[in-house]
């Protein structure tokens, strides 16, 4: 809980704010990418039944199932993807989600790199079946 706190405060140091966001809705859309990257689903349900916006941005623009995605956070990702994260949004070099898992999935084709080759191939088959892509 700790850690992931203070990922949180260092991506909203980082970060920044958007205009138009409040402190709290800020502060609550870090925790929910700090959540995502870190694989906490139960953390990351919380947050989403509290109502913080799921495809929130970060410094990057990153929403959350792209942070999970780049993170290898597959518990998170699944959660993201079925309660509806928006799978084509983009971030700041246009990449989506199917795009990181893509790239990670190639990264990974190595001895050794089997385990994130498929899970990243599970990424990759979930998101084209929700209709990433299209």
């Amino acid at each position: 809980m700790m850690f992931r706190l203070f990922v949180a405060v260092s991506i909203f140091a980082i970060g920044g704010m958007s205009p138009g966001k409040s402190v709290a809705s800020h502060i609550d859309c870090q925790e929910l990418h700090a959540a995502a990257f870190l694989d906490e689903p139960a953390e990351l349900k919380e947050l989403i039944l509290h109502g913080t916006d799921m495809d929130c941005r970060d410094a990057i623009n990153q929403t959350p199932l792209i942070t999970a995605t780049d993170g290898a956070s597959f518990d998170s990702f699944s959660l993201l993807l079925t309660h509806g994260a928006n799978i084509n949004a983009r971030d700041e070099v246009g990449q989506t989600a199917l795009d990181k898992a893509l790239e990670k999935h190639a990264y990974f084709d190595m001895k050794g790199g089997e385990t994130y080759r498929e899970l990243y191939r599970q990424m990759i088959e979930m998101l084209i079946a929700a209709g990433a892509g299209k």
